[in-house]
């Protein structure tokens, strides 16, 4: 797909509350409930695999790959989301689904109508033409400053080329070349920002409809994903779904063991152990603990400083049975303010007192201070600011 007639349409831009209309109904993505929970399986593979099934879903995996058309179909997915973001930028309109809304700013509200008349099969190209070549239309959401990840398109007997035509006017005879008509409709799942180069798209893609290449028309229903420049898709095995992985070698991934297959030998070998969260959960709002997460709530003041020699299980066995459990010093903090306190507790001094650079204030109870007198001294640390200790 290349040249094309595009048009955005925006249901409402509401910058004051006295413009346009006072509610705004936005369509309900297609499917939406079904396509969150194919995003989790593609993160959380549920089959069972070993050395007795492997080869089995190894080939019913290379089976399930030519029916996916993922020579030449991410390539269009890909091609209507770049579009699709050089529209939205043009009119200051957010692009990236884990975003959060700008503060102070007005907070739109929109529906993004996007056609895309499909560039047919002539070489070179020819001037776009709907009636011969069909389009693709394609609707995304913009909810109160924010993009959804779901965006879905129709179809209508859409000629796509693979390899594409050559636009410099040359006739290129290409050994094989794809012509086919898309048909139905593309559920799209943004997995990471909307892409300014096709390339870079990441998504994953629920398709149901018909598919012709030449004279043979098939109608399909599949689903796979791009991310990162690579397609995955799944095969039902072992109880499940496994994931597969295409590239120099299939790599499929149950939730138990992950296996990396030689498509000259048809071998297989054990590469992984359990599927790990993979990164749409960035769309779908997972993130990590953060560095300012205190590690070590209502424990003694030295049970993790990383580098200390001073502290082991030992010494902290010893602390606690010291001290009564109303009497344990709480930690509260980041990492730096806390190891700063540790530092003066350990010389005998008062911790720090005082928010120094954001670091909160810390308390130690007196049995406490006087057991951290009791024991060997660390070595200085090379910078007291390092520590987080009053400069």
């Amino acid at each position: 797909m290349s040249r094309a007639a595009t048009f955005l349409a925006v249901a409402a831009a509401a910058f004051l509350a006295s413009c346009g209309p006072d509610t705004i109904t936005l369509p309900t993505p297609p499917m939406a409930m079904e396509t969150q929970q194919l995003v989790a399986l593609y993160d959380m593979p549920t089959a069972t695999l070993d050395t007795s099934n492997i080869d089995q879903v190894r080939a019913d995996a290379q089976a399930r790959l030519d029916e996916l058309n993922v020579d030449w179909l991410p390539n269009v997915v890909s091609d209507a989301l770049a579009r699709l973001r050089a529209r939205l930028a043009a009119g200051s309109l957010p692009t990236d689904p884990a975003s959060q809304p700008k503060a102070r700013r007005a907070q739109v509200t929109a529906v993004v109508e996007v056609q895309r008349i499909c560039v047919g099969w002539d070489n070179p190209p020819s001037a776009p033409d709907q009636a011969t070549n069909g389009s693709i239309d394609l609707t995304a959401i913009v909810d109160t400053g924010k993009i959804k990840p779901e965006a879905w398109a129709t179809a209508s007997s859409c000629r796509v080329r693979f390899p594409p035509a050559d636009n410099n006017g040359a006739i290129v005879v290409m050994p094989s070349v794809v012509q086919a008509t898309l048909d139905g409709t593309l559920i799209i799942y943004l997995l990471a920002p909307l892409p300014s180069d096709p390339a870079d798209a990441s998504f994953l893609l629920s398709f149901s409809g018909s598919i012709s290449r030449g004279d043979q028309m098939k109608s399909s229903s599949f689903d796979f994903q791009v991310v990162d420049k690579s397609v995955r898709f799944r095969v039902p095995a072992g109880g499940g779904d496994a994931i597969v992985t295409v590239g120099t070698t299939l790599g499929i991934q149950g939730a138990n063991a992950g296996f990396s297959c030689d498509l000259t030998t048809l071998t297989c070998q054990k590469s992984s152990g359990p599927a790990a969260r993979a990164s749409s959960s960035r769309v779908l709002g997972g993130h990590g603990p953060g560095r300012d997460q205190p590690r070590a709530r209502g424990a003694a003041f030295g049970l993790w400083l990383r580098g200390s020699r001073l502290r082991g299980r030992e010494q902290k066995r010893e602390l606690d049975a010291k001290l009564p459990a109303g009497d344990r010093p709480a930690v509260v903090g980041s990492d730096v303010a806390v190891a700063g306190a540790r530092w003066a507790a350990a010389r005998g001094n008062q911790p720090i007192a005082r928010k120094r650079r954001g670091f909160p204030a810390l308390a130690y109870s007196q049995p406490a201070d006087e057991y951290a007198k009791s024991v060997k001294k660390p070595q200085r640390p090379r910078s007291s600011q390092s520590y987080g200790a009053a400069v």
